[in-house]
């Protein structure tokens, strides 16, 4: 009968067994927040003139500050989705390093650590992965948005339009840039 000890030195786990977290993604849930409330803030003095809340006296020039203000709010985010794009590339490297093939029941120790580790791997570019798409797909939106309205409000300033009787999605020309945007289920 063999002792645990005669055990742990026979199939020893080379460490303590990875979470995603270990693998360091630059990019979680608390920055995808932190740009949905950054497109928030963007927007809200727009949608507070649209709603009447708020009177301005050039509402071009207050969605053109905004624009800009979102611009420069969102610069570093576009350093973080390089850096994500980076680190993913380095943890495709390292998922290919461990990758195990075969049945899991013949397994060494070495190999069933690979094997969780691998999978861990995978989990971690998941999530960040989600996390890009969430972060491209708000950034997108915004940018269509700000663009539309740039585009479409002296359009209708100019035809003596009333601005805030015009639906928001017809104001920002988002209706017509929709496919290929966001969940699949939005997609029309």
């Amino acid at each position: 009968m063999m002792t645990e000890s005669q055990n742990t030195e026979s199939t020893p786990f080379p460490q303590a067994m990875p979470t995603p977290e270990d693998y360091g993604a630059p990019i979680n849930s608390d920055d995808v927040n932190a740009f949905i409330h950054l497109v928030e803030q963007a927007f809200s003095p727009i949608e507070a003139w649209y709603r009447g809340e708020k009177e301005v006296d050039d509402v071009v020039a207050l969605v053109q500050d905004q624009f800009n203000a979102y611009e420069k709010g969102a610069a570093p985010y576009r350093d973080l989705l390089k850096r994500t794009y980076v680190w993913k590339d380095e943890m495709d490297t390292a998922a290919r390093r461990t990758r195990v093939s075969g049945d899991p029941e013949n397994d060494t120790a070495d190999k069933t650590f690979d094997r969780i580790a691998y999978s861990q791997i995978q989990f971690a570019v998941f999530r960040a992965n989600y996390c890009v798409q969430q972060i491209i797909s708000s950034a997108h939106k915004a940018t269509q948005a700000f663009e539309g309205l740039l585009k479409h409000l002296p359009q209708l300033i100019e035809q003596g339009e009333d601005l805030r009787s015009i639906p928001w999605v017809e104001l920002t020309l988002l209706k017509k840039h929709r496919r290929g945007v966001g969940p699949f289920r939005y997609q029309k």
